[in-house]
């Protein structure tokens, strides 16, 4: 194998220039303002977002108490998805908390049928929420919530890795009640695939 190797005069272009060190000084002023600048714009972004998924959180866990009738549904909906979109990790459990929430089909804004917003936001938070889907499948006896964690973990991760990891969490459970409710979990990954309205 040749390795060919031009050099700049060769190739027709202009020698590099090497760094005059009567101006390196200035550079080197430059440089840390712009860098404060830019982490000042970061942590401002950041707070900014802190503050807006303490708002949207405030939203969901109003609605805890309240009656159906009672709901803004599209102001809600619109809350859930917001969380999942900005990725909110810290919402995966006041989520899980309302994981059974219904909405009209007019307060969900989609054309087509899927998972219900709920399910889509922690979908789109990811890890968290499989984690937080795996703690809440061990804990929650009521039995028609399991697939809608299970949907969870599987949107996350997958149907395999989904399985291995809820087998993996019931073989490490010391309480039997809650290693059963694990167990039945994992029997559900087989139909996970489908959607959960």
């Amino acid at each position: 194998m040749l390795i060919f190797s031009w050099s700049r005069a060769q190739t027709g272009q202009p020698a590099k220039k090497k760094m005059d060190p009567a101006t390196a000084p200035e550079l080197e002023k430059c440089v840390p303002s712009d860098v404060d600048a830019r982490e000042t714009a970061f942590r401002e972004m950041c707070d900014a977002r802190n503050h807006k998924i303490g708002v949207l959180l405030l939203l969901v866990q109003e609605i805890k108490g309240k009656p159906d009738e009672h709901r803004d549904q599209t102001r809600l909906c619109t809350a859930i998805r917001m969380l999942g979109e900005l990725r909110a990790k810290n919402a995966a459990g006041p989520l899980m908390d309302v994981i059974d929430l219904k909405f009209t089909y007019a307060a969900t804004h989609t054309g087509a049928p899927g998972d219900s917003p709920v399910i889509q936001a922690l979908a789109d938070i990811g890890k968290p929420a499989s984690i937080a889907a795996i703690e809440y499948l061990a804990k929650d006896d009521r039995l028609a919530m399991a697939p809608r964690y299970v949907r969870v973990i599987t949107l996350v991760e997958g149907v395999e890795v989904g399985r291995f990891m809820v087998q993996g969490a019931a073989e490490k459970e010391l309480n039997r009640d809650r290693r059963a409710r694990l167990l039945k979990g994992v029997e559900l990954f087989d139909k996970a695939h489908k959607v959960i309205q």
